[in-house]
């Protein structure tokens, strides 16, 4: 008979049914994880890992169904559910699930010389319209797509990049490494702050600084929206000559790291 501790609690009954409830957890995850891989098979064992469990078998769970995943279930099932996206926006910490999921989030971290070829590639890719893929293109670092298999994100990856993006994919939810950012060879940005006493000398210098790559339209643009972004995804050396063209005509620029820190 059981020894009865003096708050009244009898330990062993409560082990034995934990670990009998492990063992059922574990047999009903491996009678999904073995059956033949299916959009069904998937939702199944995203809602078994949405049930609540304690840490420690939520951790042998995971432990089991990664390496039968890694074996047996093509990349293109294993993408997360829409509800996990709404929980984990609300989270601090993502679900240890996640680690089930075999996508990738793409994210956008310059647009370098041509903002509107990156603005066409963005169209093609995300199926949404101009608007949105100017106010994307206005917004980087930023994310493009969400979530998508390895081949749409590599097809992302090398239209963007091909435009003269610079992009950065990840596991999905995963976060973006600033050390990505250091490795870049295109990682600065030039700001305009103050456009000079001549504004016919500052669009020179920055259709000069730029290697004509601005036109005259997007120069007036700019110069009518100072403070603001001239271009971004420069490598240090290209940023610094048209941050100098632009000082020499007496206007008032700064080159920073697309991190967002000041050089």
């Amino acid at each position: 008979m059981p020894v009865v501790e003096a708050h009244g609690r009898c330990p062993e009954p409560l082990q034995f049914d934990a670990m009998n409830d492990l063992n059922e957890k574990l047999t009903s995850l491996r009678a999904v994880l073995h059956e033949t891989p299916s959009q069904e098979g998937w939702a199944r064992l995203c809602a078994f890992f949405d049930a609540p469990m304690p840490n420690a078998q939520l951790e042998m769970c995971l432990d089991y169904a990664l390496p039968v995943l890694e074996r047996s279930w093509p990349d293109e099932l294993r993408v997360p559910p829409p509800h996990w996206h709404r929980r984990g926006s609300r989270q601090e910490h993502v679900h240890p699930a996640w680690a089930l999921v075999k996508a990738y989030d793409v994210h956008l971290m310059a647009c370098g010389g041509n903002r509107i070829k990156v603005i066409k590639v963005l169209r093609e890719r995300t199926g949404l319209g101009l608007k949105e893929c100017k106010q994307m293109s206005e917004s980087v670092p930023c994310l493009v797509l969400r979530a998508c298999g390895q081949s749409d994100a590599e097809q992302a990856q090398e239209g963007l990049e091909a435009a003269g993006g610079v992009v950065c994919v990840v596991p999905c939810n995963e976060p973006v490494r600033t050390e990505v950012l250091s490795r870049s060879k295109a990682s600065f940005a030039v700001v305009l702050i103050e456009a000079g006493p001549s504004r016919t000398h500052t669009i020179r210098a920055m259709r000069e600084g730029s290697g004509q790559v601005l036109g005259v339209r997007w120069c007036v643009d700019v110069i009518a929206s100072v403070p603001i972004t001239v271009m971004s995804g420069l490598s240090q050396e290209r940023a610094r000559f048209l941050e100098q063209s632009l000082l020499a005509c007496g206007a008032k620029a700064r080159v920073f790291e697309v991190d967002g820190f000041y050089t």
